[in-house]
């Protein structure tokens, strides 16, 4: 199955790391107990859990997508990943954040919509 994650920037702020040109934020999946990821869209890079080096392009149970350096406001973007559901776990669900390169969203006065559940049902 396709599992669209959209990012996407309400506002009203814009963000960007101009300086540099590295990407301004990462779009983080934490993939669902249960479920194997085999189709991984091309700026998305796997991890373990915890962040760390992951060898294999599909299978792994964390994935960063990176956003471009310059988000403003209404900008979005979605990830297109492919889903098997390979066990049926009761009340199972993945998460779906927003991660800054560098510091934290200190400007934004909403931080509880940076993050989304990712229910498989």
């Amino acid at each position: 199955m396709t599992a669209p994650l959209t990012f996407k920037n309400n506002g009203p702020a814009w963000f960007a790391n101009l300086g540099s040109g590295d990407p301004a934020a990462k779009v983080r999946l934490i993939v669902p107990t249960g479920t194997t990821v085999t189709g991984v869209p091309a700026d998305c890079v796997p991890h373990t859990l915890t962040g760390g080096y992951y060898e294999k392009r599909t299978g792994a149970p964390r994935y960063d997508c990176a956003l471009p350096y310059w988000v403003s406001e209404n900008t979005e973007r979605t990830y297109a990943f492919q889903l098997r559901i390979d066990a049926a776990v009761p009340g199972t669900t993945g998460e779906v954040s927003i991660h800054p390169e560098f510091g934290d969203f200190a400007f934004d006065p909403n931080t509880t919509n940076n993050t989304a559940v990712l229910a498989v049902n």
